[in-house]
């Protein structure tokens, strides 16, 4: 049966009370193979609460009924006359993040959510705005490093591209049985050779058993037609999370994930010298999913292999492993002038090196879980997480707010006080709990609290509008 717990909230000290002890969970259990919140739990961005309003509470009308509809980003009126607008927070779940290198103040985001959002900003974050809506799950986003009218997104089973800045896409499918990674480090495009791509997934090689492999998919012609380039496992099925390519030489290339073996997952590098026709286990090691893999540009010996429990480095082309236990990534970054500064995203902390990744220590943290690190300058950072993109400026010292104009959050809880329509309560998932005290026009996070899950139900109070009663997990 599914947990669930009451908490009653007093604003007068933000005191706690929990009327189920011993619920201190505060998040629902990640993604068993990926160590991710599963992106389908929330029914992939729709909203699992649609909490009606009263327009003559919010605006001092009458005989309109409306609801927040159950895609990110868009409302509608249920019933009477009305003209709506989202009211915020801005920000959301951000999958996969690509930046121009040819003008660092040009990104693309793309987001967890169906459908699939895509932004961009050219000004360095301070305000986005939407290219595309795309009827799939997206893994992630890349950049033509020779053509910037062309932009690339990685599905579920299929890839999509627009070569007129995002004004049209067109889809081609990775092939029967093909299935991209949950990753948003799973694509990579050669630069010396724009046509050459790949995509890390996974390949059903037993459908009637559902048993799958590790593979990379490779294309030659710009991503309309993908070759499986497989990895037979030696166990019941795996998945290539995420790859690494030589940027001197794309016939080198690094396969990371898991295979299953009975009820153990174990993590799993694959090399191959031969763009992917035959591959060598190069685990050595290495016991733990590999989230991440990163190879520095300079240096194409030395390899990084993020896990949910370790950081690996390999100076010898993948030979041999070196752990530095205690750190953790689901994606690595490398500074663009300094090849021994690098970073770590795993959860909400970042994680730095400054000795190439000899030793890591704790470095700043964002909202959210960080799934998407891209260094754009020597100084400049972005992290795309659950909750929205963040921008650092000085090396992730510090982190603000980057995601003014995207509207990709999933909201399964909001609240009226009765007593003062314009005091808004909401749940924003894998990010916080926020209020609004202007009807709306902006919103301050709540200092959060340990709940079983995120929060399904929120009362304020008839009689005292600084006691809120929260459901979490129901």
């Amino acid at each position: 049966m599914k947990k669930s717990a009451f908490f009653v909230i007093s604003l007068l000290g933000l005191t706690l009370l929990s009327l189920q002890p011993g619920l201190n969970e505060f998040h629902r259990p990640p993604n068993i193979w990926t160590g991710r919140p599963d992106p389908f739990l929330n029914h992939c961005g729709k909203l699992e609460i649609r909490e009606y309003l009263r327009l003559s509470e919010l605006a001092g009308r009458s005989g309109a009924v409306a609801t927040r509809s159950s895609m990110p980003g868009r409302s509608r009126i249920e019933d009477g006359p009305g003209v709506w607008e989202s009211l915020g927070p801005d920000g959301g779940m951000i999958q996969g993040m690509a930046v121009r290198s040819s003008n660092p103040a040009e990104l693309y985001a793309v987001t967890n959510t169906w459908p699939s959002l895509v932004y961009k900003t050219t000004n360095g974050g301070l305000s986005w705005s939407q290219v595309a809506s795309l009827s799939a799950s997206s893994r992630g986003i890349a950049l033509d490093p020779t053509d910037a009218n062309k932009i690339y997104v990685v599905h579920y089973n299929g890839f999509v591209k627009s070569s007129n800045g995002g004004s049209s896409w067109d889809n081609y499918d990775l092939g029967g049985n093909c299935y991209s990674s949950y990753s948003s480090s799973c694509f990579y495009q050669d630069p010396a050779s724009p046509s050459t791509m790949f995509i890390a997934g996974e390949y059903c090689y037993d459908p009637g058993l559902g048993k799958t492999c590790m593979a990379v998919f490779k294309s030659t012609n710009g991503g309309e037609i993908w070759t499986p380039k497989t990895i037979f496992p030696t166990s019941d099925s795996g998945m290539a999370y995420c790859l690494a390519v030589d940027p001197a030489d794309a016939n080198i290339l690094y396969a990371g994930g898991y295979e299953l073996k009975g009820s153990s997952y174990l993590g799993k590098v694959y090399k191959s010298i031969n763009g992917g026709d035959t591959w060598t286990d190069v685990t050595g090691s290495i016991s733990y999913l590999v989230n991440c893999l990163l190879i520095d540009p300079g240096n194409s010996q030395r390899v990084f292999a993020g896990t949910n429990n370790k950081i690996y480095r390999s100076s010898n082309g993948g030979q041999s492993w070196l752990a530095n236990i205690g750190y953790a990534a689901h994606d690595l970054a490398i500074d663009l002038s300094n090849a021994n500064v690098l970073y770590a995203g795993y959860a909400s902390v970042i994680f730095k090196s400054t000795d190439g990744g000899v030793n890591w220590s704790y470095h700043s943290s964002v909202h959210g879980t960080c799934y998407s690190l891209l260094a754009a300058t020597s100084s400049t950072l972005y992290c795309g997480s659950t909750a929205g993109v963040y921008k650092s400026t000085n090396g992730g010292v510090s982190w603000q707010e980057s995601h003014s104009g995207i509207v990709a959050t999933s909201i399964p809880a909001l609240a009226v006080a009765p007593s003062n329509a314009g005091s808004l309560y909401e749940e924003v998932r894998y990010n916080g709990f926020f209020k609004s005290s202007n009807y709306g026009t902006s919103w301050t996070r709540l200092p959060d609290f340990y709940r079983c899950d995120s929060i399904t139900r929120i009362i304020v109070s008839p009689n005292d509008s600084r006691n809120i009663f929260i459901l979490a997990g129901g």
